[in-house]
């Protein structure tokens, strides 16, 4: 088995989770921005309300203080004002250029076309090998009726007394290994509709990890006969 030829990917859908991620990440930017602003405005305005209250209270003479804190409070809100607008014009402006119903509409189109050129000619090969296999297996049969057809008439021949059907001489499957070894049984139908490869042909077969981790199958060296 040859190593599986590489299949064509769906790639807007890489553009568009790439969309995605910028707008997570410029929202998250602005976001960030914006909380640090209002955590500063929050400070400021405690100490602010806690200098009024002791010059008012205590008749603390902090007159500077309080002054200080109110033009700090003032820069402190008007960058939060700044933050925001940001925001929301940066929200505004970060739109996605892939939308979802364009994902639809060109998965439709790959969908189309990887089943013309890629599914047809896999199909046909399937065809194909299955032609062949069926074509296989009733030659074996052919052969095997042939032989016992011999092997009947020369037994009964110098046994002319045998009652019975069959003769100690056959060829063909020797064993249930043999059988499952050499042709598909229902266990493997199974195996091959979930996409497995067939355990009665692993010991045939050889795996090979890509770096993607996906793994496919060669024959092994040697006789497999």
């Amino acid at each position: 088995m040859a190593k599986a030829k590489q299949l064509p990917t769906f790639e807007l859908i890489n553009k568009y989770n790439e969309e995605t991620e910028k707008q997570h990440e410029v929202a998250a930017k602005h976001r960030e921005e914006v909380t640090h602003a209002q955590a500063l405005v929050q400070a400021l305005n405690f100490r602010y309300e806690e200098a009024v209250k002791d010059a008012v209270v205590n008749n603390a003479d902090n007159a500077q203080l309080v002054d200080e804190l109110s033009e700090q409070l003032t820069k402190a809100e008007r960058d939060l004002a700044n933050k925001k607008r940001m925001q929301q014009v940066a929200a505004s402006y970060n739109k996605r250029t892939i939308t979802r119903k364009d994902v639809e509409r060109e998965l439709k189109t790959f969908q189309n076309t990887y089943q013309s050129e890629v599914m047809k000619p896999a199909m046909k090969e399937l065809r194909k090998a299955k032609e062949a296999y069926i074509s296989a297996y009733l030659d074996c049969a052919r052969k095997v009726a042939h032989f016992d057809e011999q092997a009947r008439h020369a037994f009964i021949t110098v046994n002319p007394s045998y009652k019975g059907y069959n003769v100690p001489y056959s060829v063909g499957f020797t064993t249930r290994d043999d059988v499952s070894s050499k042709s598909l049984t229902d266990a493997d139908l199974r195996e091959l509709s979930r996409g497995l490869q067939p355990s009665s042909l692993k010991p045939l077969m050889r795996a090979v990890r890509e770096a993607s981790g996906r793994i496919y199958y060669v024959p092994v060296e040697g006789d497999n006969e």
